[in-house]
């Protein structure tokens, strides 16, 4: 019977520590992830004759280079014959989740978008016609994830039950932008995106494969972020530039 109470608290003590915060962030942080997309707009092939630079200025306090992952609330209730236990964790996404450095990918990304669209030269060596200047204010990822259940022991019987349950979380990507000619501002615009992860629930082989896709959800929902961002963007200073040309060569 010793032996027994011996195993049944060896068991919580395994269970709960599952979702300690230190655990739970080394499973987050395990595998740093790609933010890459497929560039789905339209590829034209024309003969651009409007030379433009992109570049993107950042403050390091916006974007943490470390995850984090803080208690919101959490109980366990130690009885004679049965724990019953409820943790309720908030995860932040950090840089050290990321494969790509996050500034250097969305400037690369609307740059691409921007040969896509053939309408520009995209061009930062020499001086541009005109200059694009993204300024992120905002990048982040939060979600809560939640650990609950309970284990008995009756006589020569015992057991366990418990469900984590990861998100949804919520990215979001904030920017401004300035296109300028010279030294004169002719377009600036402030563009917001927002998106969430699936809620991921226990069906993993274990919660350490939860929490791992639960980090890996975050990363690609940014990615998304960036893709919609990117391509209004580009629309946005396309349109302007193309209605431009019209009007003076009219």
């Amino acid at each position: 019977m010793i032996n027994k109470q011996i195993l049944f608290y060896a068991l919580i003590i395994f269970i709960t520590s599952c979702v300690s915060n230190q655990g739970l962030y080394l499973n987050l942080t395990d595998n740093k992830t790609s933010l890459s997309y497929l560039h789905d707009t339209e590829k034209k092939d024309l003969d651009p004759f409007i030379s433009i630079g992109v570049n993107v200025k950042s403050d390091s306090l916006i974007f943490q280079e470390k995850a984090k992952v803080n208690k919101i609330s959490g109980w366990c209730v130690p009885l004679l014959f049965i724990n019953i236990w409820d943790a309720q964790k908030e995860c932040m996404m950090g840089q050290e989740m990321i494969k790509e450095n996050v500034g250097e990918f969305i400037k690369g990304s609307i740059e691409e978008d921007f040969r896509r669209s053939g309408l520009v030269k995209v061009d930062s060596l020499i001086s541009p016609e005109y200059n694009l200047l993204l300024t992120l204010e905002e990048i982040k990822a939060v979600g809560p994830y939640r650990s609950q259940g309970f284990a008995y022991m009756i006589l020569i019987a015992y057991g366990f039950s418990f469900s984590d349950v990861a998100g949804p979380a919520k990215s979001e990507l904030k920017l401004r932008y300035k296109l300028t000619k010279g030294d004169q501002v002719i377009l600036k615009d402030d563009v917001a995106i927002e998106g969430y992860t699936k809620q991921l629930s226990r069906y993993y082989k274990s919660t350490s494969d939860l929490q791992l896709n639960y980090g890996v959800s975050m990363v690609e929902s940014l990615g998304i972020n960036i893709k919609k961002a990117s391509e209004k963007v580009v629309e946005e200073v396309n349109s302007y530039l193309t209605l431009t040309a019209e009007k003076f060569n009219n």
